[in-house]
């Protein structure tokens, strides 16, 4: 049996080199550092948003979801549609749609982020240079 890491890498050769990492019984698959796809159950879903989730939606491709606490959370990935194992260009451009997705997601959490505020020192714990007390 093919080691499932080995087995993305084949699938996205033509989109260029991947690393997937295992996490939390699944995998993450990334290129350049940033993950684009997950793999839970043996079922590969790649990353979507708003914008292109009607892609996935109009083939019948269905949102990852996870329990927690009694409740599905769903997160942005869909399933891959399953032409993509057998041709490499198709896989190249489902990954390529994905990790476009991926990469403004994270540039939008990146905008998102605020320097925290630093607390500055009351008044009464400050000390002014040259004065004693």
């Amino acid at each position: 049996m093919q080691d499932p890491i080995t087995f993305y890498q084949e699938i996205f050769a033509e989109f260029g080199a991947v690393t997937a990492r295992r996490m939390f019984g699944g995998l993450g698959i990334y290129h350049q550092g940033i993950m684009f796809a997950i793999v839970f159950d043996d079922v590969l879903y790649l990353k979507c948003n708003e914008v292109n989730a009607h892609v996935f939606l109009s083939r019948g491709l269905q949102r990852f979801t996870y329990s927690k606490g009694g409740r599905n959370i769903p997160l942005s990935y869909y399933q891959a549609p399953d032409e993509i194992v057998d041709d490499p260009q198709e896989a190249a451009a489902w990954a390529r749609r994905a990790f476009e997705t991926a990469m403004a997601d994270n540039a939008g959490r990146r905008l998102e982020k605020r320097p925290r505020n630093r607390r500055r020192p009351s008044a009464a714990t400050s000390k002014k240079p040259g004065r004693r007390r």
